[in-house]
Parts: C-alpha cells; structure tokens; sequence
C-alpha cells in the first residue's frame, strides 16, 4: 500500500455501483489518474463538491496493486461563474473533454496542468459582455486547441497550413487576436475544425466540440 498526494483537476466522474464513484482527474505531479471514492453518496456535501469536474482538489489517494483509491479530498478552487453563465460552462467543458482524451494515465504533464488552470481561470474571469461578439467562443477554442498542441509538442504551423490550406484562415486569425477584427466570419471555425481534427488523428480519439458548445 502506498499513499500520494496531490493536486488536481477534476475532469470527470462516473457512478460505478452501488454509491461508489469513479474520478478522473489530471494532477499536477502524477498526469492522468482514475480512482475510486466508496459510499460517495453518504460523504459530506463539501466532500463531494470536491470531486465534481471542473473542480480543483487536494486528493489523497492510496495505491494498492493496480488500483487507485480516493481516501481523502479537499475542495481548493471551484470555477463559480463559469458554473452560472453557460457560455464560460461550455467553453470550460471542452477543455476538460479535450484534456481527458489527449492524456495518457500516469504520465507527469505538469506544464500543461499550469497552462490549463491558467486557461480556466481566464474563462472564469471573462467579462459577460466578450460573448456578444459570436466568433469569440471560437478564437477562445482555437486558441486552447493550439496551445494544446505546443504543450504536447506536435504544433507544426507550416505543416497545418499546408496540410490543410489554411493560408488566409491563420492571418485571420492573428488579425483578429490583435483587433477583435474578422474578414471572413468562416475563418475562425475553419481552424478550429481543422486543429480538432489533426489532433484526433495524431492520438486517434474523438474530440467533437459539437457534443458541447452551441456555436
């Protein structure tokens, strides 16, 4: 038997039987880790706001044999307003679905685990008033998706461009984080669907902003 701490993001979680619960989580010193919390259902109410997705919590965790077990977890942040203003909800949803595709279990990614805190604290303090303008939540997106691809070490701009023409789309795109600016209102969801597509068939998962975000 073996116990670690950490901290971590909640990514998901998934009723197994009985009052038992399986979490996701992606923490900072361990990567991608699933364990077990038993009689969730009788836990305290603060107990249980700390494994809920898009939580960040102190976990204890105890390792026997191949299995991971939640002995303790301490609420330290939670993403109220994304949590009451459904377009930070969704834009904070699909970062944690994309996390929780791209991550290996047990592989240490601890600057993308900054990066991602840094990307939910700034939809979480994003003034109401940005999403009047209907490309935002896509440059939001794009932007995510790229930064992703950086901290995974398989962005190549050139090789996006070419691969799938996205000439135009990417000064589009520089334009428009520069002034809020767009020429052409396709550009923004032209990248977004090509970035999501190239990182689901370099890792070969599913990753379908459509599932999540009205757009």
């Amino acid at each position: 038997m073996k116990l670690i701490n950490d901290v971590a993001i909640i990514l998901n979680k998934k009723e197994i039987s009985g009052s038992s619960v399986l979490v996701t989580m992606f923490t900072k010193e361990h990567g991608k880790i699933s364990a077990i919390i038993f009689n969730a259902r009788n836990s305290k109410k603060k107990h249980l706001a700390s494994i809920m997705p898009l939580s960040i919590s102190d976990v204890e965790l105890e390792i026997k044999s191949n299995s991971k077990i939640i002995k303790n977890s301490i609420l330290k942040k939670s993403f109220d307003k994304s949590l009451l203003k459904i377009e930070k909800l969704q834009l904070s949803l699909y970062v944690l679905h994309s996390l929780n595709q791209v991550l290996e279990f047990d592989n240490p990614e601890e600057e993308l685990y900054n990066k991602s805190i840094e990307i939910l604290e700034y939809i979480n303090e994003l003034d109401e008033n940005t999403f009047l303008d209907v490309n935002f939540n896509i440059f939001i997106l794009v932007t995510f998706l790229r930064r992703l691809m950086i901290e995974l070490g398989i962005y190549d701009i050139s090789q996006l461009i070419n691969q799938y023409g996205l000439i135009d789309e990417y000064k589009d795109y520089i334009t428009y984080s520069k002034n809020a600016n767009l020429e052409n209102t396709n550009s923004l969801i032209t990248m977004l669907n090509c970035f999501q597509d190239y990182i689901n068939n370099y890792f070969n998962i599913k990753l379908d902003y459509k599932k999540i975000l009205i757009l």
